[in-house]
């Protein structure tokens, strides 16, 4: 009880008649965390540009530790709902943004992650195994983008790229959208190319910006 008074008194936490909730401040802080992440000011109009140009989801997401943080979410007029509302966090192979990073990674490195938080499935579509997930790695390295076929979200396909401005990978960007919409003659054809020429704008401007 001391502790939810002092949650309370710092306004971390609301009280309503008997019951508790969690406080706005929460947003508050992360809203500031996000504003002064690294190139955060270059990064969302350009997630903009890159809904507007796809017609769907935009979105830059970031590394934490194991999993993909979404940090920045544009809508088009038809995009649609997915899993990665601002803040969410989702493990790396259950995402097109996670196997990109995934894939700037040694194996080791991958291997090491894996045997951390093993392959758990979000839907019937995530890769669940070692092996599969490596040949899906060596894939995007030779295309430069991942893919996820509705392995995060049931019916919703992303594509993704690594943000890589001084030969680090420091989030990816990616465009969301339905399964019917985003098939794979549309990414080869479209996506993959307007989602490949913001990542570069983001990188020149990072390093030229310095």
């Amino acid at each position: 009880y001391k502790h939810l008074v002092t949650l309370v008194n710092n306004e971390f936490v609301v009280r309503e008649g008997r019951s508790y909730r969690l406080g706005f401040r929460f947003l508050d802080i992360g809203g500031d965390l996000r504003f002064h992440y690294p190139g955060a000011t270059l990064v969302r109009p350009k997630i903009k540009d890159l809904a507007e140009k796809t017609n769907e989801v935009g979105l830059f997401e970031i590394r934490e530790n194991y999993r993909m943080v979404t940090l920045f979410r544009e809508n088009s007029s038809q995009g649609v709902f997915t899993q990665t509302r601002l803040g969410k966090r989702m493990l790396l192979h259950q995402t097109a943004g996670g196997k990109a990073m995934l894939a700037q990674m040694p194996d080791d490195e991958v291997r090491a992650i894996v045997d951390e938080t093993g392959l758990p499935k979000a839907t019937e579509k995530t890769i669940t195994e070692k092996e599969n997930l490596f040949n899906e790695l060596d894939g995007v390295r030779e295309r430069g983008y991942a893919i996820n076929w509705a392995e995060s979200t049931p019916g919703v396909v992303a594509v993704a790229a690594p943000v890589i401005p001084q030969n680090t990978a420091i989030g990816v960007c990616a465009v969301a959208g339905p399964r019917h919409r985003l098939d794979k003659d549309v990414i080869e054809d479209e996506i993959a190319s307007t989602l490949l020429g913001v990542t570069n704008e983001i990188e020149l401007n990072m390093v030229h910006s310095e």
